[in-house]
Protein backbone atom coordinates (compact mmCIF):
# COMPACT_ATOMS: atom_id res chain seq x y z
CA UNK A 1 0.00 0.00 0.00
CA UNK A 2 2.86 2.38 0.78
CA UNK A 3 4.40 1.77 -2.63
CA UNK A 4 1.07 2.47 -4.34
CA UNK A 5 0.64 5.73 -2.39
CA UNK A 6 4.19 6.80 -3.26
CA UNK A 7 3.61 6.03 -6.94
CA UNK A 8 0.33 8.00 -6.98
CA UNK A 9 1.98 10.90 -5.21
CA UNK A 10 4.90 10.93 -7.64
CA UNK A 11 2.50 10.90 -10.58
CA UNK A 12 0.43 13.76 -9.17
CA UNK A 13 3.61 15.76 -8.50
CA UNK A 14 4.55 15.40 -12.19
CA UNK A 15 1.14 16.75 -13.20
CA UNK A 16 1.68 19.80 -10.99
CA UNK A 17 -1.33 19.32 -8.69
CA UNK A 18 -0.88 17.18 -5.65
CA UNK A 19 -3.66 14.72 -5.07
CA UNK A 20 -4.14 15.82 -1.46
CA UNK A 21 -4.53 19.46 -2.54
CA UNK A 22 -7.15 18.45 -5.07
CA UNK A 23 -9.01 16.63 -2.29
CA UNK A 24 -8.97 19.75 -0.08
CA UNK A 25 -10.46 21.80 -2.90
CA UNK A 26 -13.07 19.17 -3.64
CA UNK A 27 -14.02 18.48 -0.02
CA UNK A 28 -13.72 21.88 1.64
CA UNK A 29 -13.24 24.81 -0.71
CA UNK A 30 -15.93 23.81 -3.20
CA UNK A 31 -18.72 23.56 -0.62
CA UNK A 32 -17.61 26.80 1.07
CA UNK A 33 -17.80 28.64 -2.26
CA UNK A 34 -21.16 27.05 -3.04
CA UNK A 35 -22.45 28.30 0.33
CA UNK A 36 -21.17 31.82 -0.51
CA UNK A 37 -18.86 31.86 2.51
CA UNK A 38 -16.58 34.89 2.30
CA UNK A 39 -12.94 33.70 2.31
CA UNK A 40 -12.06 36.73 4.46
CA UNK A 41 -14.55 35.81 7.19
CA UNK A 42 -13.43 34.04 10.38
CA UNK A 43 -15.91 31.27 9.55
CA UNK A 44 -13.74 30.29 6.60
CA UNK A 45 -10.38 30.40 8.39
CA UNK A 46 -10.07 26.58 8.66
CA UNK A 47 -10.85 26.15 4.96
CA UNK A 48 -8.32 28.79 3.90
CA UNK A 49 -5.70 27.27 6.23
CA UNK A 50 -6.26 23.79 4.77
CA UNK A 51 -6.08 25.08 1.21
CA UNK A 52 -2.86 27.01 1.77
CA UNK A 53 -1.05 24.50 4.02
CA UNK A 54 2.31 23.13 2.84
Amino acid sequence: MVEQYAAERAESDRRGVRRDKAAVVRDQVGPALAASVDPASPQDDPVVAAATAQ
